[in-house]
């Protein structure tokens, strides 16, 4: 399963650049680490959120046209069409994670946002928690020149430290896109620069 998300990656990113879909993941990978104890999740799932993460955002890519109109979902429908799992990862987990990374939607009250109509029925706790790990970890990469650099889990709070120019820019974007991951385990997202 690794070498054809690497694959669908490279030849779909570029909507948003490599840089963007590997500093995302590492964020994914520290904050999953991290948090352990709050989302107890089965190792699987770590693999779970990888796959996802490594193609959250290839819907971005023209290549894939613009139907459905987020481009979450188009990765969705991408990661689906081209069966990137395997037996233990199955693609449709893979594809629900990918297409939370976003909030879908005008309601900024609705923390969830607007789901993908065909995979809306499958989407479990367990994949809410990935899908709010993405969210943060995609914010946190919203600007160059801010690098996040370690994640530290204290009571209910993400002490998030990093450096740059942009880290500040970076961490607010971050905190926008931190309410699933408050609703689904509690925690906030606090700096620490340097």
């Amino acid at each position: 399963m690794a070498p054809l998300a690497v694959a669908l990656m490279q030849r779909h990113s570029s909507g948003r650049g490599e840089d963007h879909f590997m500093d995302v993941t590492r964020h994914s990978m520290m904050l999953h680490d991290v948090l352990k104890p709050p989302h107890q999740l089965d190792s699987r799932f770590r693999v779970v959120l990888w796959a996802a993460v490594m193609l959250h955002d290839i819907g971005a890519d023209p290549k894939l046209g613009r139907i459905p109109t987020s481009h979450a979902w188009r990765s969705a429908d991408k990661i689906l069409q081209d069966q990137v799992g395997d037996e233990d990862i199955p693609p449709l987990e893979i594809a629900i994670v990918a297409s939370l990374h976003r909030h879908e939607g005008p309601d900024e009250e609705d923390i969830l946002g607007m789901t993908y109509q065909s995979l809306d029925h499958f989407i479990t706790p367990e994949l809410l928690k990935l899908a709010a790990i993405l969210r943060v970890a995609d914010g946190l990469d919203r600007y160059e020149e801010g690098r996040m650099t370690k994640f530290t889990l204290i009571g209910d709070a993400i002490l998030v430290q990093g450096s740059g120019h942009g880290f500040a820019n970076n961490f607010e974007h971050g905190v926008r896109k931190s309410g699933l991951l408050k609703r689904e385990l509690g925690l906030e997202l606090c700096r620490k620069s340097g």
